[in-house]
Parts: structure tokens; C-alpha cells; sequence
């Protein structure tokens, strides 16, 4: 989910190869399909029509949340009232969705 600039430059620092929500949000782009932890749960984000954040095996859509275009999801995502990006540096495990 990093760039192979933006890795390089970490990897000089020494800093962790961890994406960024807008490397998130670029790799769910191109995906369609991406998943993270936060707090122990783990939440899949889905883009067809519109943008779809939930818990991973939640299967009650009044449960999930939809955003109409990626700046909406970027300034209101929230997981347990907290904003998406306000918490992304304790989120975990940001990728391509894996078959589960």
C-alpha cells in the first residue's frame, strides 16, 4: 500500500512501512476491496456505487456506514464515534481485502 518512493525514504528513516488513510484510500481505488484493524476488530471497506465501511462479518447494513465519493469518507468515517482519520495511526493490518 506504500509507494516504492515513499517506502525508500521510510526505509531510510527507519520508519515502519505503514500506508497513510489517503495511501488507504488509493489503494481502495484500485482494489475496490480493503480491510484494517482497529481495537481488535476487524472492518472491510467496499467501493462499487458508493463507499461501504463495516465491521468485517457484520451482516446488518443498518450497522454500516456510506459515503457518496472519497472525500466524505476521508472527513466522516468513524469507528465507535471517533473519526477514521483522528485514529489511523492505531489502525493495523491496512490492505487488500483477503478472502476470510
Amino acid at each position: 500500500m506504500v509507494s516504492f518512493n515513499k517506502a525508500k525514504a521510510f526505509y531510510a528513516q527507519g520508519l515502519p512501512l505503514k500506508p497513510s488513510l489517503d495511501d488507504f484510500i488509493a489503494g481502495l481505488k484500485y482494489y475496490k476491496e480493503m480491510e484494517f484493524e482497529y481495537d481488535g476488530m476487524l472492518y472491510g471497506v467496499l467501493w462499487s456505487e458508493q463507499i461501504e465501511l463495516g465491521e468485517y462479518f457484520e451482516k446488518d447494513p443498518d450497522r454500516w456506514q456510506f459515503f457518496d465519493n472519497f472525500e466524505e469518507f476521508k472527513q466522516k468515517a468513524h469507528i465507535g464515534g471517533k473519526l477514521l482519520k483522528d485514529i489511523w495511526d492505531d489502525v493495523t493490518n491496512a490492505d487488500y481485502m483477503i478472502c476470510r
